[in-house]
């Protein structure tokens, strides 16, 4: 059924992954391969989502590259160990291991929401890994917790975080935004156990990368205009970074993968390439 929306949209399957476990802090951590080579783009999703974001992405991306899809730890089908903490390193050293278990050498690594932080603690920890970051509608450095992040983990404390979680899910989308993309990101957040909800949640702002090294590969940022939209991004992006293509999409929500996925494969697609002519790859990609 997944694959359904693909033939609405006129977008082809993709073919058969290779759904495997890497090994990560004694839990397993599940991810999708498609195609070969150790050069990939990889999908790095969100807080309280999981791979399934980008259905739409892997058909058009696995023409082009090795694609790698992940669940971060405590999300989709990766394990969800009481003992981790969910926060930044940690889901970024995931990756890694995800990475060494593909056999991955090099990757540009495309990161939404949560997911993008992770992608940048990750290109900190392990340059060498990284050809370049697509940043997706997140952030450089997690900014520190406004008013509105502090009462919602209030209400992730109180157990009512149910409410809480479909409000903030809800603050993330734009009036022209399907209803079905709404109610699949209510579900899979739902399915996200409450430890992980809560201390990922946290852990956005408790980083143990101190501070943000310049970056010197090229970064695309894709960033949504809603009601939800930090200030003043673009600046610290420029700041920070050598290479950067920063672009606002005022129509498209937090989700904008899933909202506009022929526009969006296109401009990420022309990116990965661009990534790659900087640092051209060693050997065949597929």
């Amino acid at each position: 059924m997944r694959w359904l929306a693909l033939a609405v949209l006129g977008l082809t399957a993709p073919t058969s992954a290779e759904g495997r476990f890497a090994s990560f802090g004694g839990a397993r951590v599940y991810f999708e391969s498609y195609g070969e080579g150790d050069e990939a783009i990889v999908l790095v999703h969100g807080w309280a989502a999981d791979a399934g974001i980008w259905r739409f992405q892997v058909p058009a991306f696995e023409k082009q590259f090795r694609v790698i899809t992940l669940d971060l730890p405590g999300h989709g089908r990766s394990d969800a160990p009481e003992r981790f903490s969910y926060d930044q390193a940690q889901l970024a050293d995931s990756i890694e291991a995800v990475l060494r278990g593909a056999g991955v050498r090099r990757a540009v690594v495309v990161g939404h929401s949560m997911g993008a932080h992770v992608a940048v603690v990750f290109q900190q920890r392990h340059p060498d890994r990284v050809v370049g970051l697509a940043l997706i509608d997140g952030f450089l450095r997690a900014p520190p917790p406004s008013p509105r992040h502090l009462a919602l983990m209030a209400a992730f404390e109180s157990r009512d975080f149910q409410t809480a979680m479909a409000a903030f899910i809800d603050s993330m989308m734009v009036p022209n935004t399907p209803e079905w993309i709404r109610l699949e990101a209510q579900r899979v957040a739902r399915q996200t156990p409450y430890h992980v909800v809560l201390r990922a949640a946290k852990g956005l702002h408790r980083s143990r990368q101190p501070r943000l090294r310049r970056i010197h590969v090229p970064v695309l940022a894709l960033m949504a205009l809603t009601a939800d939209s930090p200030k003043n991004q673009e600046r610290w992006f420029r700041w920070r970074v050598d290479d950067c293509d920063y672009r606002v999409w005022a129509n498209s929500s937090h989700f904008m993968m899933m909202e506009e996925p022929e526009r969006f494969n296109r401009v990420v697609l022309d990116f990965a390439n661009r990534a790659w002519r900087a640092n051209p790859p060693s050997g065949p990609t597929r």
